[in-house]
């Protein structure tokens, strides 16, 4: 079996599974409506990476892509599939499906205590065991705290900033964006 990687559009068959998976591994605050990673597909703005092994659903990422940036947005493995390197693999394909790009993604931040402290380190530990290093950039929305992990290269606040408000419209992101600040990392 191998795993592979599918760019998804609102017709695919896993759609029902992507949302599901979705709703059960991120928390409300942190979702944006699913009909709007849809529409973001639409407009050409990210893609929908779904992840099969032998047409068996695995996982998705959802991916922004803006200039020489990729952007995992979500992503997220089947509670049932993990710990058998899908997760690796799944990193490995979309590297693949985005050569040449910086690859970028936020978690919660480790500097913070907080009830899920051992998960957030497992998290950061997992990418960092596949080459995804720290950034100097910490952001803050929705009365939460994430740091920014990069593979392959730098990023500065303005490119980030550029990103979202592509991403988000300038208006939206003037009305909602996030709070970019220098991440702060323990002594």
């Amino acid at each position: 079996m191998t795993l592979q990687a599918i760019i998804a559009d609102k017709n695919n068959e896993f759609l029902p599974a992507v949302k599901d998976l979705y709703t059960s591994s991120f928390p409300a605050k942190e979702r944006i409506p699913f009909k709007l990673l849809i529409k973001l597909c639409e407009l050409g703005k990210s893609d929908l990476l779904l992840f099969t092994d032998d047409h068996t659903f695995v996982g998705f990422a959802s991916i922004i892509h803006y200039k020489d940036l990729v952007f995992i947005f979500y992503f997220a493995i089947n509670d049932t599939l993990r710990g058998k390197g899908n997760g690796g693999k799944a990193l490995q394909l979309i590297k693949d499906q985005y050569p040449g790009k910086r690859i970028i993604l936020n978690i919660e931040s480790t500097n913070v205590k907080a009830p899920n402290q051992d998960e957030r380190l497992r998290r950061k530990m997992f990418y960092q065991s596949h080459d995804y290093k720290e950034t100097d950039l910490s952001i803050s929305e929705r009365g939460e705290t994430y740091q920014m992990l990069i593979l392959d290269g730098e990023i500065e606040k303005e490119e980030y900033r550029e990103l979202l408000r592509f991403t988000m419209g300038r208006i939206l992101f003037w009305f909602m964006g996030p709070k970019i600040t220098d991440f702060k990392r323990h002594a």
